[in-house]
């Protein structure tokens, strides 16, 4: 129930018309279609920022294991799992970014192409390597050039074996999904008050007729 109260010309406080949920709802369904325009149109706004205005960003993955290569270390079942632990701080310093961009040729600093990585360790030896970038590309050919440098820099104590290839990016952000349910849910707010001033503003014009009637 939502009351409030309100002065009026000669001093006196007036009630202002009360409402209920039920009565909001009936409200909106009554103004179904200016409803359905603001839910549409927030949503029409939202589709259009995401494929024309925004930024999108594309996304390749890259896994590999790393095995023992010797029996010795085969017996320790966590030799691999700190290896993997040790490689993954690796790929993400500096040095090793910086061989990267010489290598794929790019006008990155090692800085930023840090922030473009995400890199975890999945246990058992299992590395998860996720490059975005602005252009699918772009992202295959930072992620082909990693697999390379990264078998490379793997010692001779350990073999690498790739799970999942990279391949050419795919779209994670922003997604035209999530830009359309944002703008449902925004589209149902602004419907939900537009309901509300509607209904508040028959309620209040009723009741002003009431009292004048009673003048």
């Amino acid at each position: 129930m939502i009351k409030n109260d309100k002065n009026r010309g000669d001093g006196t406080k007036m009630k202002q018309a009360n409402f209920s949920l039920l009565e909001l709802v009936q409200t909106m369904w009554k103004h179904k279609l200016l409803c359905a325009l603001l839910v549409l149109g927030c949503m029409a706004l939202c589709a259009c920022y995401t494929l024309f205005l925004s930024t999108p960003l594309y996304e390749t993955e890259l896994k590999f294991s790393l095995t023992a290569a010797r029996e010795e270390q085969k017996q320790d079942y966590t030799y691999t799992q700190k290896a993997a632990v040790n490689y993954a701080n690796i790929f993400q310093g500096n040095i090793f970014l910086d061989r990267v961009i010489e290598q794929s040729d790019i006008a990155e600093t090692s800085e930023h192409l840090g922030k473009m990585l995400r890199i975890s360790t999945l246990g058992s030896g299992l590395v998860d390597i996720r490059v975005k970038s602005e252009t699918p590309e772009k992202s295959l050919l930072l992620a082909q050039t990693i697999a390379e440098l990264a078998e490379q820099e793997i010692s001779g104590d350990l073999n690498m074996r790739i799970y999942h290839a990279p391949q050419e990016g795919k779209r994670v952000t922003p997604g035209l999904f999530l830009s359309l349910a944002t703008g449902l849910v925004s589209g149902l707010v602004f419907s939900l008050c537009a309901a509300g001033f509607l209904l508040m503003k028959e309620k209040n014009s009723a009741l002003q007729n009431c009292l004048d009637m009673v003048k």
